[in-house]
């Protein structure tokens, strides 16, 4: 790697670090006032707001690297056309494909580090602050079961705890009585029982009761029904951190080694089409950054007797619009519509074909503005409004 190998990397590393940690700040500090609120709402403690923000870091560092990325290829080469280092290199006989070379080395390593973001450390962050917010929903019930305490659990329940031991051990003499709206109302003793998560994995609370006896009373019956069980489950419509679920249930907490072996055993066609749609889509999103080197540089070649930061804002705007037809692609394979194979992998064609063309014709073609059209375009429309522009002249005037 010769002087002006480091000095391009340098040229580009520089904005990527800052673009990428002001889109990070910016992300957290969005995300950080929702949590606040979440929080405080369910009277937990705010030490869980900075442990959630940090599960949250590394899906916002994926989010943030190919747009920092791009912003740091389009600023070092916008920076260079400016300057006139351009065209010294040009002039030198170092054509801008030559310059595309270290850019190129550096987005492969950064493709890797975003696919072991995304398929490795992700997934557990990601599994993290699902269970951290099930701690925080669940901490004002977990705060009001006492001993002897009657506790309204939403609309028609009501707990009665006698004797809530800490730790793990079950708890002792619970009442129960659940009443609709109809009239209809059930209640149950039990001399023991401890919380759990339903066993669909929906993160609803389930209270499981050992020794218990039930009794029905129906609006339209004249005779209450009786039921005495060993063991029963009766829903609470709440959540429970101390049995929260395994890592796994959402496809999002899924590893690709774990993703890669689930694919190759027999499956449910829903669980097999959900993570097929996650895994091309991790590989989707590291492999826009091999793109955005051309897509970058390209667009970053200024014309600078006529430069309007054009390509600033159209780039930006490739880059989201890639990312929410890939996502919309993504849904549809997730409920088995489509193949990924024919609704994901083109779109990153398409705009792979797209990004080397335009660094074809900027490279290759002297002079070439890939914006010229919207440029005449906007003098255009100015040009048709001469009065409007004389009066704004003699009101300033």
């Amino acid at each position: 790697m010769n002087r002006l190998d480091r000095y391009l990397l340098r040229a580009v590393i520089t904005p990527l670090m800052m673009m990428m940690g002001i889109a990070v700040l910016l992300l957290l500090l969005d995300q950080m006032l929702r949590l606040f609120q979440f929080v405080l709402e369910q009277n937990g403690s705010v030490g869980l707001v900075w442990r959630m923000l940090g599960s949250l870091l590394p899906e916002y560092v994926s989010l943030a690297l190919p747009i920092g990325f791009f912003l740091g290829a389009l600023f070092a080469t916008r920076g260079f056309s400016l300057s006139s280092e351009l065209d010294s290199c040009l002039a030198a006989g170092v054509p801008l494909r030559r310059m595309l070379w270290p850019v190129l080395v550096l987005a492969f390593g950064l493709c890797a580090l975003n696919l072991f973001i995304t398929g490795f450390v992700q997934p557990v962050t990601s599994y993290s602050y699902s269970r951290l917010r099930f701690e925080v929903r669940t901490s004002l019930l977990t705060a009001q079961v006492r001993d002897g305490a009657v506790i309204k659990l939403g609309e028609g329940i009501t707990l009665r705890v006698g004797a809530a031991v800490d730790g793990d051990r079950p708890w002792r003499n619970i009442f129960l009585e659940r009443c609709e709206n109809n009239g209809n109302c059930t209640a149950v003793l039990a001399n023991s029982g401890r919380l759990l998560e339903s066993a669909n994995a929906d993160g609803q609370l389930v209270l499981r009761l050992f020794d218990g006896r039930q009794v029905s009373v129906r609006a339209t019956g004249p005779v209450p029904g009786y039921l005495g069980f060993e063991v029963g489950d009766f829903s609470l419509d709440q959540v429970a951190p101390e049995a929260f679920r395994r890592r796994g249930g959402d496809r999002k907490e899924v590893t690709l080694t774990e993703m890669i072996r689930q694919l190759g055993g027999p499956l449910p066609t829903a669980r097999r089409n959900e993570l097929a749609a996650s895994l091309h889509w991790r590989l989707l999103h590291s492999l826009l950054i091999l793109a955005l080197p051309f897509l970058g540089m390209g667009m970053g070649v200024a014309d600078k007797r006529n430069d309007r930061g054009f390509g600033f804002v159209i780039g930006i705007v490739m880059v989201i619009v890639y990312y929410r037809l890939l996502q919309a692609a993504e849904s549809s394979v997730a409920v088995g519509l489509a193949s990924p194979w024919t609704a994901m992998w083109p779109i990153f064609g398409a705009y792979f074909l797209i990004s080397v063309t335009l660094f074809a014709l900027c490279s290759e073609g002297v002079g070439f503005r890939p914006f010229g059209w919207l440029e005449r375009a906007i003098d255009s429309l100015r040009d048709a409004f001469p009065a409007r522009r004389g009066k704004r002249k003699e009101a300033r005037a």
